[in-house]
């Protein structure tokens, strides 16, 4: 048995009609065997809704994503694969520093804890309780069915929602725009799971540097390889070689039109992310 992640029950937020992820993370060590509690289900607490910002007429639906386990990365066999995939266990150009911010905002504004999602809330909520290499199966030949990417996008983003959604009901999982994970990215990261024992909060906490951080999901810009439930995707400075300001944004991204995100509410936050923000600056390199 590879890897396991346990996801309790959260929220997935459909913004401008695309969804996402949900909240704690208990994910064991990468490549061992191990064995994860069920989730603990509450129904009367996890039902969808809309959101609607105080002041404003934008809103947006939260679509319920139920707990359970599933197996973090891809296998070795699996075509496309990266080395960072493993071992197992929209808004354009914008920032992850802005990212964080606007849900920092919102958080603020509508009295709701909203964030990013961790890289293990993502692929949980993307693979809607598969393991092949997209929530359909293992064929890339389908892919249009269900995303934006370089074999039909006409070197584009498109409207959200157009395309098949996920078993969860989840639009846009893969393609059309990346999406920002809450993580630093690291290449290993996953081999730093202890072999021993289960690890909680398997999350890699940004820091005040600008880059890496991690995108998630393909873009329309992308082949079908990398348009996978696991493939990882790290930015960096070349997503702002054109920016001429000095200092450059750090809240623009002159390079990475391939790039948005989506927000989520957990049913309970995990502890080391309660009251995270952003920690780059104008200074940050």
């Amino acid at each position: 048995m590879r890897s396991l992640s346990q996801v309790p029950l959260g929220w997935c937020v459909l913004v401008a009609g695309v969804g996402f992820a949900v909240a704690t993370v208990l994910l064991p060590s990468a490549g061992r065997q191990a064995v994860a509690r069920e989730a603990s289900p509450r129904p009367g607490n996890h039902k969808a809704y809309t959101e609607t910002i105080p002041g404003s007429k934008v809103k947006f639906d939260m679509v319920p994503v139920p707990g359970g386990t599933f197996e973090m990365g891809s296998p070795k066999s699996e075509p496309g694969r990266s080395d960072d995939e493993g071992p197992q266990h929209p808004v354009l150009c914008i920032t992850h520093h802005a990212a964080m911010e606007y849900c920092r905002w919102l958080s603020a504004k509508t009295g709701k804890t909203y964030r990013l999602p961790t890289e293990a809330e993502w692929e949980y909520a993307c693979r809607a309780g598969t393991k092949t290499a997209y929530f359909f199966g293992d064929d890339p030949k389908k892919l249009g069915d269900y995303a934006w990417f370089a074999g039909n996008a006409e070197d584009m983003t498109h409207p959200v929602g157009t395309k098949k959604p996920n078993p969860w009901g989840l639009y846009d999982m893969y393609g059309n725009v990346a999406e920002w994970c809450l993580d630093a990215y690291k290449k290993d990261a996953y081999a730093g799971f202890p072999a021993d024992k289960l690890t909680l909060e398997p999350v890699l906490l940004p820091t005040g540097t600008r880059f890496p951080d991690v995108a998630r999901g393909g873009s329309w810009a992308d082949e079908a390889n990398r348009c996978r439930s696991a493939t990882r995707r790290g930015s960096d400075k070349s997503w702002i070689k054109r920016d001429p300001q000095r200092p450059q944004s750090i809240w623009w991204l002159t390079d990475a039109e391939f790039v948005g995100f989506r927000i989520m509410r957990p049913v309970e936050e995990l502890p080391r992310l309660k009251g995270l923000r952003s920690r780059v600056t104008k200074e940050s390199k």
